[in-house]
């Protein structure tokens, strides 16, 4: 979410930990310490088949983590799965929405030592590989964030500490919601959109690279400015126009409580990742 990436009082940017990048697992917090991992079978797999699993937890002392899995579009079976890890059938399995079938704490704590886990149907033939390499480093990078390590709580660094050990999230920002300007936007040049793109690795290919611009208040326009465009995600350069032309970069320094609260309604509008931190 945007408020994710603002402090409470002042609202400029908030200290939102760096993601981190274990094997075959990524990981990341927001700055309420919300964590979530994702976790990927390169392709060339021995049955070629990519399975991925989502896990988040919140920072809730009590909060229990959830886990999705998801294979190859191709693959995909409406039945449930099993489990075999290091070469032992278990009791972990997916029913047919990928949720768990077992204890998600247990399915974790077994994933994180495991060697290999491999997806096995319901006639006993493996389906595909569960990502396992950097599971262990990656659980317990969680558990550090989120103040869990040797606590009974933690996925992976568990330690003789009470759940009631683990402290409280910190508290998300104040989003302050000023009146509206009725003045126009303003806009850009050829050459300011040049110039912005020249700041990073712009490459929009023949994908459209319509500029767009918001009203932020009296004194201040926002620029959303096209940088990159892939086939399941892009980039946007992100400026502040100010009355006299002039742009600036983004970067929550010096914007004003309406400004920056403004930003956040127009970005807001543009943004439809569900998975939120990814």
């Amino acid at each position: 979410m945007i408020s994710s990436f603002l402090a409470a009082a002042t609202l400029v940017i908030a200290p939102v930990p760096e993601s981190a990048e274990f094997g075959e697992w990524i990981v990341a917090c927001d700055n309420g310490l919300h964590c979530e991992a994702s976790a990927v079978i390169e392709r060339g797999s021995a049955t070629d088949n990519e399975w991925q699993l989502f896990v988040t937890r919140d920072a809730q002392a009590l909060s229990s983590p959830k886990i999705e899995t998801y294979a190859d579009a191709a693959q995909r079976s409406p039945k449930s799965v099993r489990l075999k890890i290091d070469g032992q059938m278990t009791g972990f399995g997916f029913d047919e929405n990928g949720a768990p079938v077992g204890d998600s704490f247990a399915l974790l704590r077994t994933l994180a030592k495991a060697r290999k886990a491999e997806v096995i149907d319901d006639g006993g033939n493996v389906i595909g590989l569960l990502p396992v390499s950097g599971s262990s480093a990656a659980l317990r990078w969680i558990d550090d964030r989120q103040k869990r390590a040797g606590s009974v709580t933690a996925l992976v660094a568990i330690g003789p500490r009470p759940a009631n050990s683990v402290p409280p999230p910190p508290p998300l920002p104040n989003i302050i919601k000023p009146p509206a300007s009725d003045l126009p936007p303003l806009s850009l040049t050829v050459s300011d959109i040049a110039a912005i793109r020249s700041l990073g690795e712009c490459d929009l290919g023949d994908r459209p690279n319509r500029v767009e611009t918001y009203r932020l208040d009296a004194q201040s326009t926002l620029g959303i400015v096209p940088c990159f465009f892939g086939a399941y995600q892009g980039s946007v350069i992100i400026v502040v126009i100010d009355q006299n032309g002039k742009w600036q970069m983004a970067t929550g320094n010096n914007r004003t409580a309406s400004q920056t609260s403004r930003i956040c309604r127009a970005i807001l509008a543009l943004c439809t990742n569900r998975r939120g931190i990814f």
